[in-house]
């Protein structure tokens, strides 16, 4: 059974959203520990990465640019955003 495109897109977009939320968790957290939950988004970036996984180790039976693209820009965000958040808490550390 071939997967649905248009469930793949929603599925890319959701985790676009994530990423963003994500960003700001990360900031809150480290603009007061106290009042805000340790962020995780190690475990974001493992699912993302995950999910990349699955959907290229299937054959999909039709050819879909705008999902390739659009994998490829969420994982060009998360790429950046990720090396943020480790820049973010490695300079916490230092103050």
């Amino acid at each position: 059974m071939l997967p649905d495109p248009q469930g793949i897109i929603n599925k890319l977009q959701d985790y676009k959203k994530k990423i963003i939320d994500m960003d700001c968790k990360v900031r809150l957290y480290l603009s007061d520990r106290q009042r805000y939950p340790y962020p995780g988004y190690a475990e974001l970036v493992k699912e993302i990465r995950a999910f990349e996984s699955r959907l290229y180790g299937k054959r999909f039976g039709f050819a879909n640019t705008e999902i390739e693209l659009r994998i490829e820009g969420l994982l060009h965000s998360l790429l950046i955003f990720e090396r943020h958040w480790k820049r973010l808490f490695e300079e916490d550390k230092m103050m």
